[in-house]
C-alpha cells in the first residue's frame, strides 16, 4: 500500500517524492522534491509539502499507523484521497507541512458556527491526548469555535490565487476537523485533519477494523473551484441511495419578531397577508415556530392556540398556503411530562450512567437528549411529528439538531453520536411524509447531507428582546458566502429577512438582497401587520424576487477575500466587539444567476455604506 499523499495541482503534475520508512514511492516520483524534516516529501504546483505521517488514537493513546494500513488514491490528475484503518481507533490523523496559503476557508461545526475566511493562526488548540481539541463537535456549541480549526471541509490559499481543499468524502460515521496553523515569522502553513473530533470509539468497518474513510485533497486554480470540487466529492460519497433535496417554499416566519410569545391569532392575521402580498410572489409558507408548544419534548399546543395545530394547519391550507412548524425534535426539557413519565433508559446516557443533561448556549432552560439508535425514545418526537403531518404541516423546520449527536452512552453501544443524530433524523423523516420538507437549523453541517431538504448556513438575523443589529446581516452574509458550494447537496438558508427599523432604508435593502442570495428558502420575518408599505416593497421588489426563485444560490467571487486574524463566535458579540459595525466582513463581491437567467453581480458595502449596488 502507499502512503504518500498524493497531491496535483491544475497547472502540473506530481513532481516528485521520496520514501521514508518503508513507504512507497508514488508513480513517476523523482528526486526533484527533498524530503522536509517530516521524512516524506511530495511536490505539487512546484511547492514541496511534508507528510508527516498517519496515527490512530487507541484507547486514548495515539499510535503511528503502519504503511501497510495506509492506503492513497490518485482521483485524477488533480485531485488524490488517503483513507486508513486500525484496530479499536477512536480518532485518527493526518499531517501535512509546507503548503503555501495564509488564509483558510473555515467551517463551523454546526449551522450557527463562524463560517468564513480566516488568517491562518499560529497555534491551534490543544486537547490533554496531545491533538487537536475540537472542541465544538463535543459540545456543538458555537461558542467553542476557534480561528483555524474547521469541521468537514477547508480551503487553503491566498485571496485571488489557487487554493488546497481537504474534505472528509464521508460524515455518516464521525466529525472531521481540519486545522491549519503557521509559526510566527513561517512562510509555510501546516493542515493536520483529524477525524473523530469526538474521540469516540468508531464502529469496525468492511475491514472489521475502524477506519478512515477518504480524506479527499484538490488544488484547483481558485478558491471557488476548489469548493466545487469538495462538493461533487461530498455528493460522491452520499452514493446513489441519497435523498434528492426537495425545493423549500417561501414565505413568512413568526421566530424574527414575534418570537416565543406568537399566538394563533398572530398565525391567523399572517395567512390573509401571506395570501394578499406573498403568493403572488411564489411565496406560500407561514411557518409557525417556537413558543407554540408547551415545554420541549411535550409537542401539543399551549393555551395560545385554542384551535390547536390541526385547526391552525386548516386556516393555513384553507387560504392555499403551505404550513410549517417548528420543534427542537431531540431536547426534552427536564420539567416536561415526557422527561418525568418516559423510563431514564430512553434518553442519552452521562459518564455517571444517569441521562445526560444538556443546556444550549445562552439557555437558561437544561434538557436531556433522546436516543437516536432508539426506536422507543425517537417516538417521543416522532409521534407528535406524524401528527402534525396528518393535520397538513408539510414543511418542518427541526432545530438544535447538533443534540443528537452529543457524546454518550445509548443503546445502540457501538454508535457515535454522528451515527445516531442520521438514525434519529431518518425516523423523523419518514414521520414527515415523503411530501414535506426538512429544513435542518443548528445542525452538524456534512452529517445532514442526504437527508436534509434545507439547511440554515448561519446563525438567527434576530434576537429576542434585543434590538436588531447590522452584524446580523453580515454573519448571515457571511455564512452564506462560505457555505453556498453545499448548494448542490443541499438548498441552503441564509434567515429570514428584517426590514422594520431600526435599520436604514440602505440596511433593510441590502438585507432582502443577502436572505434573497441563498435562493429559494427566501422568507421574511417581520410582523407584516406593522411593517411600513415602503419598508415590504424592498422584500418584493422584481429583482430580489427574481433572486430568491433562482435554483442555485449567489457565489463571492473570491471565497478567500479579506481573511480576518479572529473570529466572531455570533452576531452579538460581533456587535459587541465592533461596536455596531462587524469585526469580520464577508466578501464584497457575488455572483448570481436569477430565474429569469440573467446574471446578476452584486456588490456590498459591509462596513461604511452599509449597501448593495447591482450591475450586469
Amino acid at each position: 500500500m502507499r502512503a504518500i499523499l498524493v497531491l496535483t495541482a491544475s497547472a502540473s503534475l506530481l513532481l516528485a517524492c521520496s520514501s521514508p520508512e518503508g513507504l512507497a514511492p508514488v508513480d513517476g516520483a523523482s528526486t526533484a522534491c527533498s524530503p522536509g524534516a517530516s521524512g516524506a516529501a511530495l511536490a505539487i504546483g512546484g511547492e514541496c509539502l511534508g507528510l508527516a505521517g498517519v496515527r490512530a488514537r487507541v484507547g486514548g493513546v495515539w499510535k503511528a499507523v503502519p504503511a501497510a494500513e495506509v492506503t492513497v488514491t490518485r482521483v485524477d490528475a488533480d485531485t488524490a484521497s488517503v483513507a486508513a484503518s486500525a484496530e479499536g481507533a477512536e480518532a485518527f490523523e493526518l499531517v501535512i507541512t509546507g503548503a503555501r496559503g495564509g488564509a483558510i476557508l473555515q467551517q463551523g461545526y454546526q449551522s450557527w458556527g463562524f463560517s468564513g475566511a480566516v488568517v491562518v493562526p499560529d497555534a491551534a488548540p490543544i486537547d490533554p491526548d496531545g491533538a487537536i481539541a475540537a472542541t465544538a463537535a463535543r459540545t456543538g456549541s458555537p461558542l467553542d469555535e476557534v480561528a483555524g480549526v474547521s469541521y468537514g471541509a477547508a480551503i487553503v490559499g491566498d485571496p485571488g490565487g489557487p487554493a488546497i481543499a481537504i474534505a472528509a468524502s464521508s460524515s455518516t460515521i464521525a466529525t472531521t476537523a481540519i486545522a491549519a496553523t503557521r509559526a510566527a515569522g513561517g512562510s509555510t502553513t501546516t493542515v493536520t485533519v483529524l477525524y473523530g473530533a469526538a474521540r469516540e470509539r468508531l464502529p469496525p468497518g468492511a475491514s472489521g477494523r475502524a477506519e478512515l474513510p477518504p480524506i479527499v485533497l484538490a488544488a484547483r486554480a481558485s478558491g471557488d473551484e476548489a469548493l466545487a470540487a469538495v462538493a461533487q466529492r461530498m455528493k460522491d460519497g452520499l452514493g446513489a441511495g441519497a435523498r434528492a433535496p426537495r425545493r423549500p417554499p417561501g414565505g413568512w416566519y413568526s421566530w424574527n419578531e414575534l418570537f416565543a410569545e406568537v399566538t394563533e391569532k398572530d398565525v391567523v392575521d399572517h395567512v390573509a397577508i401571506a395570501r394578499e402580498k406573498l403568493l403572488p410572489k411564489g411565496m406560500p409558507l407561514v411557518e409557525i415556530d417556537d413558543g407554540w408548544e408547551g415545554l420541549w419534548g411535550d409537542w401539543t399546543a399551549n393555551g395560545k392556540f385554542p384551535s390547536g395545530m390541526a385547526g391552525v394547519a386548516t386556516a393555513i391550507t384553507g387560504a392555499k398556503l403551505t404550513a410549517g412548524v417548528w420543534l427542537a425534535p431531540f431536547l426534552v426539557d427536564v420539567e416536561s411530562e415526557a422527561a418525568k413519565t418516559a423510563d431514564p433508559a430512553l434518553f442519552v446516557q452521562g459518564a455517571d450512567g444517569a441521562p445526560l443533561v444538556h443546556q444550549p448556549s445562552g439557555s437558561n432552560r437544561t434538557y436531556r437528549v433522546l436516543d437516536g439508535t432508539n426506536p422507543a425514545s425517537m417516538a417521543i418526537a416522532a409521534a407528535p411529528i406524524r401528527a402534525l403531518a396528518k393535520a397538513g404541516y408539510r414543511y418542518f423546520k427541526l432545530d438544535f439538531l447538533y443534540a443528537g449527536a452529543l457524546p454518550g452512552q445509548r443503546k445502540a453501544g457501538a454508535a457515535t453520536g454522528t451515527m445516531a443524530l442520521r438514525s434519529g433524523l431518518s425516523t423523523l423523516r419518514e414521520a414527515m411524509g415523503e411530501e414535506a420538507v426538512f429544513n435542518a437549523c443548528g445542525a452538524p453541517i456534512f452529517p445532514v447531507l442526504g437527508l436534509a431538504d434545507s439547511l440554515r448556513v448561519g446563525s438567527d438575523t434576530a434576537f429576542a428582546p434585543l434590538s436588531l443589529a447590522w452584524a446580523d446581516v453580515v454573519f448571515a452574509g457571511r455564512s452564506l458566502a462560505a457555505r453556498a458550494f453545499l448548494a448542490p447537496l443541499v438548498f441552503v438558508d441564509a434567515d429570514q429577512v428584517q426590514l422594520r427599523a431600526p435599520y436604514a432604508p440602505n440596511e433593510a435593502r441590502a438585507g432582502a438582497f443577502v436572505a434573497a442570495m441563498a435562493g429559494p428558502a427566501y422568507a421574511l420575518g417581520d410582523d407584516l401587520r406593522k411593517l411600513p408599505p415602503d419598508r415590504l416593497a424592498f422584500a418584493l421588489a422584481p429583482e430580489v424576487i427574481d433572486l430568491a426563485g433562482a435554483d442555485a444560490p449567489a457565489r463571492p467571487d473570491d471565497p478567500l477575500e479579506g481573511p480576518v486574524p479572529a473570529i466572531v463566535t455570533a452576531p452579538l458579540l460581533d456587535t459587541v466587539v465592533s461596536h455596531g459595525g462587524t469585526a469580520a466582513p464577508p466578501p464584497t463581491r457575488f455572483t448570481m444567476t436569477g430565474k429569469s437567467g440573467g446574471v446578476v453581480h452584486l456588490t456590498f458595502d459591509w462596513l461604511e455604506a452599509r449597501s448593495v449596488t447591482l450591475g450586469p
